[in-house]
């Protein structure tokens, strides 16, 4: 995974469009779009706005590997209420057929939220 995929990847982990987390990291949309399609590398001031406003791993981010590790997996130190806890909890117990339903339902609650947001 590059750092492009990478950014995406801690961009969407965030519920956020190009253009607000753009905004959040102190860049352009086009930036961002450059960098997430590995067009080019963010600046040294960039990587230490998503350090700092997302706590994400540099040492990860700046690694460039061809597979997904556990360290991938580690990336970000999020703090979940209690309730985002069972919830979790709920989830790895589905099977997985259980779980891809309550995936695609998530996922479209996001993006109709995504939508009134733009």
């Amino acid at each position: 995974m590059d750092i492009g995929e990478k950014v995406r990847l801690l961009r969407k982990a965030n519920l956020q469009n190009q253009k607000v987390f753009a905004q959040q990291v102190g860049i352009s949309r086009g930036i961002l779009s450059d960098i997430e399609s590995g067009k080019s590398h963010p600046s040294t001031e960039t990587l230490i706005s998503l350090k700092s406003l997302f706590d994400c791993d540099l040492n990860w981010l700046l690694e460039n590997e061809t597979s997904t590790t556990d360290r991938d997996n580690k990336v970000f130190n999020v703090r979940i209420s209690q309730c985002e806890s069972e919830i979790l909890e709920m989830i790895r117990k589905l099977d997985p057929n259980n779980r891809y339903e309550i995936e695609q339902l998530l996922r479209i609650k996001t993006n109709k939220l995504m939508e009134r947001r733009l």
